[in-house]
């Protein structure tokens, strides 16, 4: 998803008249839509909050497939929980710039809000073992992945997952497909 937003992002192409205008429309509703974000709010308050309330200043490593989301999930984090308390991971950086990001996370800030290039070769088991994917991947193999930055050797807690979904959207379709897709593994597995 991200390098797909990246490649739309740098074509400027159109694909039919009218598509600029069209656009425009669909982002002006999208936005009267942020003020009443029932997933953000339920993020935030019944599930980062009740966390940080129970065991204060719990690192918590979130996912989100595109970089305006981790954007999105990184000003609401910041506005409830005060600036610097969110890292971020996305395809953009270099390997040391995702070095620095980890050693904050582990360091000093609450939250590390990666895109999917956090999906792979990073070990945080010694700090953190709270991940939520605040967006599902359509592919159950990537959500495994995920889970393997925290489920690693060394790590001395039960990983806890959470997964964000607004029912009766394509959240819940995505979610409704990818255990379909665990179960088949595991069927598959099975004989």
């Amino acid at each position: 998803g991200e390098l797909e937003e990246e490649f739309t992002a740098q074509s400027g192409r159109t694909f039919f008249a009218g598509e600029r205008d069209a656009l425009k429309a669909l982002i002006e509703q999208a936005e009267s839509l942020l003020d009443d974000d029932q997933k953000l709010q339920v993020f935030i308050e019944q599930l980062v909050s009740i966390i940080d309330e129970n065991e204060s200043g719990t690192k918590i490593l979130i996912f989100t497939e595109y970089r305006a989301t981790q954007a999105y999930v990184q000003t609401a984090l910041e506005q409830r929980f005060g600036d610097n308390c969110v890292e971020l991971i996305h395809g953009g950086q270099s390997h040391d710039e995702r070095r620095a990001a980890i050693e904050r996370f582990e360091d000093t800030a609450q939250f590390l809000v990666s895109t999917e290039a956090g999906g792979e070769g990073i070990n945080l088991q010694r700090r953190c073992y709270i991940m939520v994917n605040y967006d599902l991947p359509w592919n159950p193999m990537r959500l495994v992945q995920r889970i393997g930055r925290l489920y690693r050797y060394g790590q001395k807690k039960r990983v806890i997952v959470f997964n964000m979904h607004a029912p009766e959207t394509i959240d819940a379709e995505v979610v409704g497909i990818m255990y379909e897709r665990l179960a088949q593994v595991a069927r598959d597995m099975a004989t």
